[in-house]
């Protein structure tokens, strides 16, 4: 039933509406102070909160960015301690991998200039191949092992076994690989790839697969980075070590004492203090002054070296293969 009054008349049925009760003055204050505070709350909280807001992104603007954590490599990777320990055992090392001073002699069909122009075309064809020189330098340590273990080697397969002992280097010390196809190009196609596959596994069998060895780039590193040399005198360096690799008599000399005499040659031409050749020889184990009657020999290596002298005759290598005065400092 609806809550409106029913009259009945002549007319008919008629509904008037019911009389809403009054209400009090002092409800209607009551309701209308509650919503204005509420709404006075509402505003003000809206206000505090953009105030808030506004603090915020002006604290973000005003500070600085953190700068990230550095972390040394030395805290993962606690390398130094270990250092000396592994030179230790790299020493040991190339001394079992030592070559013999006589196995040009025992090679009937070498000739004294055939080892320096082989030599010399790997330095040639690492440098247009952008071959790593640790790599380069494996590859000479692995032929001339190779070439003293097989005496009965023929003149015509002695190519084939320098790219075979380069493809065994880069394999194991390369940063990325070359195909068989390519070295058989370079060689302009004097040998198959079958061939340079077989060439490769007899050099395997022949090194008994033992082919981890140190070099003289392993000590040299190690030296420029204790003793802090600048880009020209480690360019330098190696291209003293690299002239050595044309050297028919080079692997008669322990590499550590190869990086080493690099090392004090460059520190006696540039009149270096006696505390860094103190150090140096504390470094290197050798000393200078017993070092320096082999200078002799260092410079025949400078001098006979065309294709490395071309090599480090570019601005890359600080041009110190154009002239001797490569050895004055340039920072």
């Amino acid at each position: 039933m609806s809550s409106d009054e029913i009259d009945i008349t002549e007319k008919g049925v008629q509904m008037t509406p019911r009389k809403k009760s009054p209400v009090s003055k002092t409800a209607k204050s009551s309701k209308s102070s509650k919503t204005s505070k509420s709404s006075k709350t509402a505003k003000s909280s809206k206000a505090k909160s953009g105030k808030s807001k506004s603090a915020k992104a002006k604290s973000s603007k005003s500070a600085k960015p953190k700068s990230p954590t550095k972390v040394s490599f030395h805290q993962e990777c606690p390398v130094d301690e270990y250092e000396d320990d592994i030179f230790e055992l790299y020493r040991r090392r190339e001394v079992l991998h030592s070559i013999s001073s006589l196995y040009l002699k025992q090679m009937n069909f070498m000739e004294p200039q055939n080892r320096p122009v082989l030599v010399g075309w790997i330095i040639e064809v690492c440098e247009a191949t952008h071959i790593q020189q640790k790599t380069l330098h494996l590859t000479i340590h692995l032929l001339d092992k190779f070439l003293s273990l097989t005496p009965n080697i023929t003149k015509p397969k002695l190519q084939l076994a320098g790219i075979g002992c380069l493809l065994i280097a880069v394999k194991f010390e390369g940063t990325y690989p070359i195909s068989t196809s390519d070295l058989v190009y370079i060689t302009d196609n004097t040998y198959t790839v079958k061939e340079l596959k077989e060439m490769e596994i007899l050099i395997l069998k022949v090194l008994k697969y033992d082919i981890c060895t140190p070099t003289s780039i392993d000590f040299s590193a190690r030296y420029a980075e204790v003793l802090k040399l600048n880009k020209t005198q480690k360019d330098a360096m190696d291209y003293i070590l690299d002239s050595s690799l044309m050297s028919i008599n080079s692997y008669c000399f322990p590499y550590s004492f190869k990086a080493a005499l690099a090392i004090f040659y460059i520190l006696k031409k540039e009149k270096c203090t006696a505390e860094i050749v103190k150090k140096a020889e504390i470094l290197t184990k050798y000393s200078c002054r017993s070092s320096q009657e082999y200078f002799k020999i260092v410079d025949v290596w400078l001098k006979n070296n065309r294709e490395v002298k071309e090599k480090y005759s570019k601005l890359k290598y600080s041009n110190v293969g154009r002239e001797l005065s490569f050895l004055k400092s340039k920072k």
